[in-house]
């Protein structure tokens, strides 16, 4: 993931760091960085999708909401 330090991407990004990287919002220098190492490390970008969807399973999808609030 790759996406502006807003509250919402952040508290993503806190789940597991490995999801991806925040640029500050507005900063289009720092975004370019990071999208230019993204393409010099394909591994990491690899090792980040894995994250994303055990992030997602964990603590996102449908079942594991309803499991938090208790409605499943």
């Amino acid at each position: 993931m790759v996406a502006s330090g807003t509250a919402g991407t952040q508290e993503i990004l806190n789940l597991n760091p490995q999801l991806g990287r925040l640029f500050p919002p507005g900063n289009l220098d720092a975004l370019v960085e990071i999208l230019t190492t993204m393409t010099k490390y394909p591994e990491k970008v690899h090792a980040a999708k894995i994250a994303a969807r055990e992030c997602y399973n964990l603590h996102l999808s449908h079942e594991s909401q309803a499991q938090l609030y208790g409605e499943w």
